[in-house]
Formats: structure tokens, C-alpha cells, sequence
């Protein structure tokens, strides 16, 4: 007996001198259950509707003119997947990670398995079809891990590599300040997507110290009741739940003069 694809097993033996035929059963129970399978001709039979994982039990009989023999030995052997699955990461946002992965032959689907930074505990978080998978509704700021197996029948394969990646906002880009008047500025800066709140900075030399003057949920922010004809400079980063984005450079900008 030699099981040599998920669904397929193949049985050879030797000739009977004088046989007319051989007469298979199996079953899937060393001790009851035996159906009848086949009867050959040849010294060879492939059995290739094998359920993935199970293991089989056969045994046969000679056929001779009309006469049977008892049955022989009973032999057994169990479907596989074989061939392993290399797990791969195919993009990172803010909230979400796709993964991808090869195609393990015989396999029907494949089972998801996921750890965070957070609770640090491995879980299943389903059974999907195909080679890619998006999960989602991750918390911005955590570290993922994840591994894989497949699926068959009720059979389950060997575990993938694991993989890790964490979700992080982008950093902040494009800011902009503009001079509204002799006491006020006028910031703005390009969308980050995920970002619940920005934070402004500002201080009165470029390599000085910075200081919070101001929180937005916007993409803007006016600060308020500077002094005329007077330089200062601005950094702002994202924030998420306890995730923030690095600082921008500085960007400089002088109010108008009275």
C-alpha cells in the first residue's frame, strides 16, 4: 500500500500462480467495514478516491475457476498533503494586512492563524479559500504575526513560515504655513489616512525646543496671538489611539509686520 497523492493510493502485489483474478476490499476500520473495491486482472490497482487523511485498510482474495481463497493480510496506509506553503506579506495599512501565499496541491482551503503584540496569544481566525486573505480592523500601531496550514477533507497540513508586520499610520507630509495676518498663522498638511488627530508644534528657533501648542481633527490649525514681523516654526504628526506619527521637519513662515 502507498499513498502517493492526497486522494490517491496505489496497491501492488505479487502474482498468484494459476489466478484468474484478485478481489479487493477496504475499509476504513482494521476490524469491520470492508467493502468490496475491485477485481483485477493485474497485479496493481489504484484506489483515487481517498479521502485526505484517512487511513484506508485493504485486503484481497484470489479468484480461480470459480473458486475464491480466503482472504489475505490486511494492509493499510493514509492520505497526506504534501508540499509546504511559503506565507508572505503583501501589504500594510493603517488597520489591515493582506497576506499571500503558494497553492499547496490537494489542498481546498487554508486555515489563518493569527498573534498580536497586544494580547499575545495565537489564534485561529478562519478557514478561507484561495492564496491571499485581507485581515482587517486591526489596531494601528500593533505588531501581527501569522502562520498557515491547509486544508483538506478534515485533514490538516504542516504550518507555514511565519511572517510579522506592524500597521502604522503614514507620516505626515506636505505642510504648509502661511502668514494670515501681523498675529496669526495659517497651517495645513495632506490627509493621513487613520489618523484620528493631529498635533501641532511650534517654536522660536529651528533646533530649539518645541513646544504643543494646539490639537486638530482637521488638516488645518490657525494659531493665534503672535507677535508681528516674528519667525516661527512648526512641526505636526498623526496620532491613533496611543500611535503616533513621527514629527515633519520644520517648516518656517514670519507674520506680517505692522
Amino acid at each position: 500500500v502507498n499513498p502517493v497523492k492526497f486522494n490517491t493510493i496505489e496497491l501492488n502485489w505479487d502474482a498468484v500462480q494459476g489466478a484468474k483474478s484478485y478481489e479487493i476490499f477496504y475499509s476504513t476500520s482494521p476490524n469491520s467495514g470492508f467493502k468490496r473495491l475491485a477485481n483485477v486482472k493485474k497485479t496493481f490497482y489504484k484506489f483515487s478516491k481517498a479521502k485526505c487523511g484517512v487511513t484506508y485498510y485493504f485486503q484481497m482474495r484470489v479468484c480461480q475457476k470459480g473458486v475464491k481463497s480466503e482472504f489475505g493480510p490486511i494492509s493499510y496506509g493514509k492520505t497526506a498533503l504534501t508540499g509546504s506553503t511559503t506565507l508572505q506579506v503583501k501589504k500594510t495599512t493603517y488597520n489591515s494586512v493582506t497576506l499571500r501565499w503558494n497553492k499547496v496541491p490537494g489542498a481546498k482551503k487554508y486555515e489563518i492563524f493569527c498573534m498580536d503584540s497586544i494580547n499575545k496569544k495565537w489564534e485561529s481566525i478562519g478557514i478561507k479559500g484561495g492564496t491571499s486573505f485581507t485581515h482587517k480592523k486591526l489596531v494601528t500601531g500593533a505588531t501581527y504575526y501569522y502562520q498557515i496550514r491547509p486544508v483538506r477533507d478534515s485533514f490538516y497540513g504542516s504550518y507555514s513560515n511565519g511572517v510579522s508586520t506592524s500597521t502604522v499610520l503614514s507620516d505626515v507630509a506636505k505642510l504648509k504655513v502661511k502668514a494670515t495676518s501681523t498675529d496669526q498663522m495659517r497651517l495645513t498638511w495632506k490627509k493621513v489616512k487613520g489618523a484620528t488627530q493631529y498635533v501641532i508644534l511650534r517654536s522660536n528657533k529651528i533646533n530649539g525646543t518645541y513646544e504643543t501648542i494646539g490639537h486638530s481633527g482637521k488638516t488645518s490649525y490657525t494659531d493665534t496671538g503672535l507677535q508681528s514681523g516674528t519667525t516661527y516654526f512648526y512641526k505636526v504628526y498623526a496620532v491613533s489611539g496611543p500611535y503616533k506619527t513621527k514629527a515633519t521637519e520644520p517648516v518656517a513662515q514670519t507674520t506680517r509686520f505692522n
